[in-house]
C-alpha cells in the first residue's frame, strides 16, 4: 500500500470518528426515528397510489371509445414509399407518440409515469384506426379545443365536436390577430406560451 493511500485511509478514519458521536445521537434520537418510519410508509403509500392509478388507467384506455385524430406522421423504414400515422385519442389522452417520435425510439426510463402506462397499453394492445377522423394537428392544441367544446356543449356528438374542432383548428391556423388576443387564447386555452412561436404546420398539418 502507498504512503498516499495509507494517508487517506488515516484521514478517512478521523472523519468517520469526528461524525461517530453524532450519527448515533441522530439514530436514536425521537424525531428522527419517526422521519424513518413515515418516509417508508410514504414510499408504500407512493406505490400503492401509483398501481391504483395504473389500473384506472389502463381500464379507461381499454373502455374508452375513441376519438382519435391524427398527430404525427413517419417514412416508413421498410418501405420508403409507405407514410405511417400515429394517432392519439382526444377523449382518454392515449397517445401513440410513446411509441415513435420522429423515428426515435425512446427508452423507457426516458418515458414520464403516464407515458409509461400508455407504452404498456400498446404493448398489449393496439388502436383500432378504422375510424380515425380526418384532423391531423398538434395534439396539446387539439385536445385544449376539444375540452372546451366539450365544456360548452356536453351532450354533443363526436361527429358535431369534430366539424367544430375542424373549423376552430382552421382559424387559429389562417385568422390574424393581435398578440394581446393570441396571449388570451393561450390563458383560455391553458397552452404554454410558446404557442405564438408555432407555425401552420403545426396547427394544422
Amino acid at each position: 500500500m502507498s504512503s498516499i493511500e495509507i494517508e487517506s485511509y488515516e484521514q478517512t478514519i478521523k472523519e468517520l470518528e469526528s461524525i461517530e458521536k453524532e450519527y448515533n445521537e441522530l439514530k436514536n434520537d425521537e424525531k428522527v426515528k419517526r422521519f424513518n418510519t413515515i418516509q417508508e410508509y410514504r414510499e408504500i403509500l407512493i406505490s400503492n397510489k401509483n398501481n391504483i392509478y395504473k389500473k384506472m388507467k389502463l381500464e379507461e384506455y381499454s373502455n374508452c371509445n375513441h376519438l382519435l385524430i391524427t398527430t404525427s406522421k413517419n417514412q416508413s423504414k421498410l418501405d420508403r414509399n409507405k407514410e405511417i400515422k400515429y394517432c392519439s385519442c382526444l377523449k382518454c389522452g392515449l397517445n401513440e407518440k410513446v411509441l415513435n417520435v420522429d423515428n426515435w425510439y425512446l427508452d423507457y426510463d426516458q418515458l414520464t409515469f403516464d407515458e409509461q402506462i400508455m407504452f404498456d397499453f400498446f404493448e398489449k394492445k393496439s388502436i383500432d384506426k378504422d375510424n380515425i377522423t380526418d384532423i391531423e394537428s398538434d395534439f396539446e392544441l387539439a385536445k385544449a379545443v376539444y375540452d372546451k367544446i366539450k365544456e360548452k356543449y356536453p351532450n354533443i356528438s363526436d361527429r358535431r365536436t369534430i366539424k367544430y374542432l375542424g373549423i376552430a383548428l382552421d382559424n387559429i391556423s389562417n385568422i390574424r390577430m393581435t398578440d394581446a388576443r393570441k396571449e388570451s387564447r393561450i390563458k383560455r386555452l391553458g397552452l404554454k406560451k410558446d404557442f405564438n412561436n408555432w407555425t401552420k404546420a403545426d396547427i394544422i398539418r
